[in-house]
């Protein structure tokens, strides 16, 4: 497998697009240059190991196209799967990383969606990755930071789109991929006060939706990283205090028993409480002194919302 996997890497054709901000050439799908099917699924069974690391980083590119597949054996499987295995791994140059984080990002701000609304949760998640890798062996810029920071709370606060799982195509889950680039960017020792703010800000408007009901998880991957920006360590317990109350907070009604009248209550306190629950129990887990400090106060919201 490993000598069939033997595709040219144009570095030069890569500085070109990244100076000019433009990405036409890559991959007008990803079973180009006589990528079928098969022999991505051959890939995936060999792990997806290429030893010749010029063609490793030419497949990385390739296969950002792949994230926009229907085909959840494609896109999930064969795409995000490669990319996330080359990124944990350390195997793709900075500059490969750096074209990746462009590109998505730059998809992401300006909502290229395809047709199937696929993409950019994995365009998302696939950027959680990459802000990631930066994390473990700094390669980004402050400035390529402050674009993740304000296109991964954007796209967090503004995604509509609730489905999660679907038996045809997959896994969409704009949310939960969206939370998880803001939990890898909240890591970050290198983020200031006022970024992490944006971030949780921004964590804080999908907590609780009026008009859906969480069923896939998605309450836990936004409790993460909302204690990881709290163990940064660059907030007060006043102003943990003060988020905690301002968000248990039953308005519009007049107190949480009423919410058990209206599908908009109903949905709210769903959510809300199963955040809670997250909460709870990922400080229960710990020994983290950081978020043993949190216990009394989650456990006097959780009280104060099912008496």
């Amino acid at each position: 497998m490993r000598n069939l996997i033997n595709l040219p890497y144009c570095h030069r054709l890569v500085v070109a697009l990244l100076l000019s901000g433009s990405f036409p050439a890559f991959a007008a799908t990803c079973f180009e240059s006589g990528w079928t099917n098969d022999k991505w699924q051959a890939l995936k069974a060999a792990n997806f190991v290429v030893a010749d690391k010029n063609s490793r980083n030419h497949l990385a590119l390739q296969l950002m196209d792949c994230l926009k597949s229907p085909n959840a054996d494609v896109r999930d499987a064969i795409g995000y799967q490669a990319l996330f295995n080359w990124l944990r791994e350390n195997a793709l140059d900075d500059i490969t990383k750096i074209t990746i984080f462009n590109k998505l990002v730059d998809d992401l701000e300006h909502n290229r969606e395809d047709p199937h609304g696929v993409y950019l949760p994995f365009a998302a998640l696939v950027l959680s990755e990459v802000v990631r890798a930066d994390y473990v062996k700094s390669y980004l810029s402050d400035s390529h930071l402050q674009r993740a920071v304000d296109v991964a709370s954007k796209y967090l606060a503004g995604t509509r789109d609730y489905r999660g799982f679907d038996e045809e195509q997959g896994w969409r889950h704009s949310v939960a991929h969206a939370a998880d680039f803001v939990l890898h960017l909240a890591v970050n020792p290198r983020l200031t006060k006022e970024q992490l703010d944006v971030l949780w800000k921004a964590l804080d408007t999908q907590i609780a939706p009026i008009h859906h009901f969480y069923v896939f998880g998605e309450p836990k991957r936004l409790a993460t990283p909302v204690l990881y920006i709290w163990m940064a360590g660059k907030h007060s317990q006043e102003e943990w205090e003060t988020w905690l109350d301002k968000l248990t907070d039953s308005k519009p009604f007049e107190s949480w028993k009423q919410s058990y009248k209206s599908t908009v209550g109903l949905a709210r306190r769903h959510n809300l409480n199963n955040f809670l629950l997250n909460l709870y129990a990922l400080i229960q887990s710990t020994e983290n002194a950081q978020l043993i400090k949190l216990r009394p106060s989650v456990a006097n919201a959780l009280d104060a919302m099912n008496q």
